[in-house]
């Protein structure tokens, strides 16, 4: 009954994984303004499978941090990653200031939050629609 909730899921193991993705869509945890984050340590070929086989995953807001196996902590080392996002009220709002770009909004928060847990920093890079995103 909630609106606009992250779901974080933690797990190495494929088939709670496998098992939450089946009921999660059969309970309607996952829904359009439902925005879910995986993080594993599951090897790749098996994570590739996971995610393309399960509607939950691939359908959905979701998004993967594949954490590596001598990893004794989540980091990104302070590197910049490259992100895209479209102005939808009130998830992800832009305003001009002057030469910049000022952001804002629910997504925006939540990017800023995760950015800042796991030491990277973002760059939004410009877009007009969603065509275009797939461009980039």
């Amino acid at each position: 009954m909630s609106w606009c909730v992250m779901v974080v899921v933690v797990s190495d193991d494929q088939e709670f994984l496998a098992t939450f993705a089946e009921w999660s869509l059969k309970g309607r945890l996952l829904v359009w303004s439902t925005r879910l984050l995986v993080v594993t340590r599951l090897p790749r070929e098996d994570l590739v499978i996971l995610l393309s086989s399960l509607w939950t995953f691939s359908m959905t807001n979701a998004m993967v941090l594949k954490a590596e196996q001598s990893s004794h902590s989540l980091s990104f080392h302070g590197e910049r990653i490259n992100v895209t996002a479209l102005p939808y009220e009130p998830f992800w709002m832009s305003a001009n200031e002057g030469n910049a770009t000022k952001y804002s909004g629910i997504d925006y928060n939540q990017l800023v939050t995760l950015a800042d847990a796991l030491n990277f920093t973002f760059h939004v890079l410009p877009s007009n629609n969603w065509a275009e995103v797939r461009l980039l």
